[in-house]
């Protein structure tokens, strides 16, 4: 009971409203090292449907990075990876980031899955050019959506509801300790 808790990382508050305009990226990776085989494969694919540029080594204000760029494009670090990167998509989407995403399980108990394009690792590059194509579009049915909008506030109440959660359970634990 109560064993798992799960806040959202919330790391950036919501804008009362974004502008769809022109941004200085077009389309975003955060590899570390863009060796890996699987990394160097897909930026030399991605290369040729988009401009493209790697963003890494930033943790502090990542959100500036997000607020550059019309795209984050997450794929997993290896082909048996099969998570999506919680810690870059909703930060990235709630800076007013669009994200492509590889596939991963269970996406649709994500509570924000539906603001995400998700692809298969090899159709992502291709994906990425229709999502520029049709880039104002396809960001005012989601990111720019009152839906959005109030789904994020709603993942906060989950957040606040999950920390007053971890605090009683943690005060419990105190408790029985004296």
């Amino acid at each position: 009971e109560n064993k798992l808790f799960h806040l959202a990382p919330l790391l950036y508050e919501v804008p009362s409203t974004f502008e769809v305009d022109v941004k200085e990226d077009e389309c975003i990776t955060q590899f570390g090292d863009i060796n890996q085989p699987r990394r160097r494969e897909f930026l030399n694919n991605l290369n040729k449907y988009v401009k493209s540029e790697n963003r890494s080594g930033v943790y502090r204000d990542v959100y500036k990075v997000y607020k550059r760029a019309n795209i984050l494009l997450n794929i997993h670090q290896t082909p048996d990876h099969h998570t999506p990167e919680e810690l870059r998509i909703l930060p990235a989407l709630r800076s007013g980031c669009l994200v492509i995403s590889e596939e991963s399980p269970l996406t649709k108990c994500i509570l924000y899955d539906r603001f995400v394009t998700w692809s298969t690792y090899s159709e992502i590059p291709q994906v990425a050019q229709k999502v520029l194509a049709d880039y104002e579009s396809i960001y005012r049915k989601t990111i720019g959506s009152s839906f959005f909008k109030s789904r994020m506030k709603r993942m906060e109440k989950v957040n606040l509801l999950t920390a007053e959660k971890i605090a009683k359970k943690v005060n419990e634990i105190a408790a029985a300790a004296l």
